[in-house]
């Protein structure tokens, strides 16, 4: 089996060499994965890619995942009698434009995506030689995810924070206004694993994941506890989404309040507390950036509520 750069370098030259890839670059620039000490421009006759790895470092772990960066580089080789007032230069130029748009927020199957470009470099067409070859590099700054994280075995007897965050996710998941509207989900203990490690991406926008919060029991009855479950909801979107990020948090409002299976009464998550909603305790919104590179300009609107539950901290009493 490849190993997971091999894999995402073929995954960066497939996108170059497919039909959507060649039209971007206007056709005829095939690309291929080589190592750096077989790539020989002398030899090289026709518009091509060359893509390879320039190096790596760990980022960071978390359970069984590690994020890793990559460096992968990328050259662009347009056949061309490079002379200083050649015109060709400016499509080697152009070529190499359309390439890092291509190539921008790329991301593939295999937990890979690109960070951020760097380059084209400028020419200076004072320093050119005719006849020549015009070589224009970029660089990708990536980052791989790999690895699997562990699995989190469902308890025979789930805490109430479990119940009430999954009844959380059920009233969301079932709310017709916000079907298909959140492009990613942090819900199981490896998206929460992923997301300590990095950031949700441009492509996965908007995206939405239900935390647990603080729990402060306070006396009831004589046996009984009351034990409020505090939980915070993050929503993070695109930075231009500011109207829409007032209406998405309302809509969750809603959808935590009301959200209720057919022919029923009684709310999601009162039918799995044994109660409705206590509170909805603040909101706020605010502008973030996202991204190791920290280029990606985002909203995050953190919504803070509590469930109502009932307790008996001595256990039940016995017959």
């Amino acid at each position: 089996m490849p190993s997971r750069v091999a894999q995402w370098l073929d995954e960066i030259v497939a996108a170059i060499n497919a039909p959507s890839g060649q039209t971007a670059l206007g056709g005829a620039v095939p690309a291929q994965r080589v190592y750096q000490d077989t790539l020989n421009l002398k030899d090289q006759e026709s518009h091509a890619v060359f893509v390879s790895a320039a190096g790596w470092r760990q980022l960071g772990r978390c359970g069984g995942l590690t994020l890793q960066q990559q460096a992968v580089d990328v050259r662009v080789v347009q056949q061309a009698n490079a002379a200083a007032d050649n015109a060709s230069l400016d499509v080697a130029v152009t070529t190499a434009e359309a390439l890092r748009g291509l190539l921008t927020d790329f991301h593939g199957q295999h937990g890979g995506r690109v960070e951020q470009i760097i380059g084209p470099m400028n020419i200076d067409r004072a320093k050119l030689t005719f006849p020549g070859q015009a070589a224009i590099d970029l660089s990708l700054d990536c980052d791989i995810l790999t690895g699997t994280a562990d699995a989190d075995a469902e308890p025979d007897e789930p805490s109430r924070l479990t119940v009430g965050r999954n009844a959380v996710w059920t009233a969301i998941e079932n709310w017709p206004a916000l079907d298909a509207v959140f492009q990613r989900t942090y819900k199981t203990s490896a998206d929460f694993a992923e997301l300590q490690l990095r950031d949700p991406a441009p492509w996965e926008l908007p995206a939405i994941a239900v935390y647990w919060g603080d729990i402060n029991p306070e006396w009831k009855w004589h046996r009984t506890q009351d034990w409020p479950l505090s939980m915070r909801l993050a929503v993070w979107l695109p930075g231009d989404r500011h109207t829409f990020a007032e209406t998405l948090c309302e809509t969750v409002f809603d959808a935590i309040y009301q959200a209720k299976p057919d022919n029923s009464t009684r709310s999601y998550i009162e039918q799995a507390t044994g109660y409705p909603p206590r509170r909805v305790s603040s909101l706020t919104v605010s502008s973030i950036v996202l991204g190791r590179s920290q280029q990606v300009h985002a909203l995050r609107a953190d919504v803070a509520f509590a469930l109502r539950s009932n307790k008996d901290p001595f256990g039940e009493e016995s017959e």
